[in-house]
Order: structure tokens, then C-alpha cells, then sequence
């Protein structure tokens, strides 16, 4: 599944997705001749913070982007 929420008072936008897999995401060892399986690497370097909550059948992983809150 998929959640989008924004909270404009912080600015911080969420974007949550859950499985029913237990268990919690794990970082690969880098290798530059692996095709795909870079997702968490690039969530995590763009996010201000990035959660998993275990939701009982399967997990929740949650970034939070924080947004500029300087006018463009």
C-alpha cells in the first residue's frame, strides 16, 4: 500500500508503504555492478528521516522529505 501526506505547518511531505513481509529493510553492500536493489539507499539519502513500524501483518516504512520553506 501507499500513503502521501503532507503537513505544510512543518513542511515535511510523509510517503509511507507497507508490506506484509516482517521483516525490516535491509541496506545492500554497494556494488556498482548490481542491476536495481538500490531503493532504500537513494530513499534514505534524500530523506530528513525514515521509519518502519511494525503494523502486526507486515511493516510500515515511512520517509519524511522535508520541503524548503524558502519562497522560490
Amino acid at each position: 500500500g501507499l500513503r502521501l501526506e503532507a503537513q505544510p505547518d512543518s513542511g515535511l511531505v510523509l510517503i509511507g508503504v507497507w508490506d506484509t513481509s516482517p521483516l525490516p529493510p535491509r541496506p545492500r553492500p554497494y556494488d556498482g555492478r548490481r542491476v536495481g536493489g538500490h531503493g532504500l539507499e537513494i530513499v534514505r539519502a534524500l530523506s530528513h528521516a525514515l521509519t518502519v513500524t511494525d503494523r502486526g501483518r507486515g511493516k510500515e516504512v515511512t520517509a519524511q522529505l522535508q520541503l524548503s520553506t524558502e519562497p522560490p
